[in-house]
């Protein structure tokens, strides 16, 4: 296959932009009118929440909300949710209620005019909890493990083969939660005219962002805007609607201005996906020169209690060996 661009200089289209400064970034845009909102998080893994104190937060100086599951407002696509072919299970639905499926988990949003007037009153935000017992034990787990449905057996060949081979290997592998945690956290500017509603985000699919907002919202294409010209590492990451994202929708939906929110640096290892556990068994025969007879791989993998989110593990087997049998 040729490949002429390697080792050619080539100028990138946003280059200049990028290295000269810019390039605006979902949470850098001018937005006029714009205020901050800054996430509280639950402290348990899984529960309900049993009381939300927010007297002292919403007395500060400069502040405009403090949204949550009782005062938020309604989402069409939360009480009937559309079905969706990239996922199994109902994906997370931001304040919808009480419950706490994950540990660091959105339960508020506090607004203010300035970024430091929301911190403020983030830290002020009183919340109680009835905790359940969280399973985070993925080794525990396997024996009641799920399959997906979309995921079906691969079979090339005889799927014993690798049993016959003068050289047999065969060994489980495990590989650790992986976190993306790019230089630009994940950020987002939300704001309503109407019921036109407009987003800057920082995501790698518009057009996947602006079909499930509309969704969401039951909103005509029309009405839904999803601005992102410039998007630093995402790594797969920035790929969907996340909490920040819902979150500035539904605080700009309160206030009546356009509300932004980005992820503290913390918030980036458990509020916008990661890459998940696994346990891997491979078992691998060959000839003595080192030639492929067989493969066997099968993975388990963690995921959530409430969408199921498969990671394609064992695709690049597949075509990645020369392998009559795998």
């Amino acid at each position: 296959m040729p490949t002429p661009h390697i080792g050619q200089p080539r100028s990138r289209v946003d280059g200049r932009q990028k290295v000269t400064g810019q390039a605006r970034y979902a949470a850098e845009h001018a937005v006029p009118g714009c205020v901050h909102g800054v996430l509280v998080t639950s402290t348990i893994a899984t529960g309900r929440i049993t009381h939300l104190d927010i007297s002292e937060a919403a007395k500060l100086p400069g502040v405009l909300a403090i949204v949550s599951h009782l005062n938020s407002p309604k989402v069409p696509g939360y009480e009937n949710p559309q079905p969706d072919e990239r996922v199994e299970g109902q994906q997370f639905r931001v304040f919808f209620d009480d419950k706490i499926h994950y540990s660091n988990q959105p339960v508020a949003l506090a607004i203010a005019t300035t970024l430091e007037q929301a911190q403020h009153a983030a830290a002020l935000v009183r919340v109680a909890y009835a905790q359940a017992a969280p399973q985070t034990d993925l080794a525990k787990g396997l024996a009641r493990g799920y399959k997906p449905k979309k995921e079906k057996d691969y079979l090339r060949g005889q799927p014993q083969a690798h049993k016959t081979a003068p050289v047999q290997i065969a060994h489980e592998y495990q590989t650790p939660l992986q976190v993306h945690n790019p230089m630009e956290m994940h950020a987002a500017i939300a704001e309503w005219q109407g019921n036109q509603l407009t987003v800057w985000n920082k995501t790698q699919a518009p057009s996947l962002a602006q079909k499930d907002l509309m969704k969401l919202w039951a909103l005509p294409k029309e009405s839904v805007q999803v601005h992102s010209p410039f998007v630093g590492g995402a790594f797969g990451g920035a790929s969907r609607i996340w909490p920040p994202e819902m979150a500035a929708i539904l605080g700009a939906k309160v206030v009546g201005r356009p509300v932004k929110v980005m992820n503290a640096r913390e918030q980036e290892f458990n509020m916008v996906g990661y890459r998940p556990r696994s346990v891997q068994r491979v078992a691998l025969g060959a000839q003595a020169d080192g030639t492929l007879v067989g493969i066997a791989h099968a993975a388990f993998g963690a995921t959530s209690r409430y969408e199921q989110f498969t990671e394609r593990i064992l695709h690049p087997t597949k075509s990645g060996y020369r392998c009559p049998n795998a």
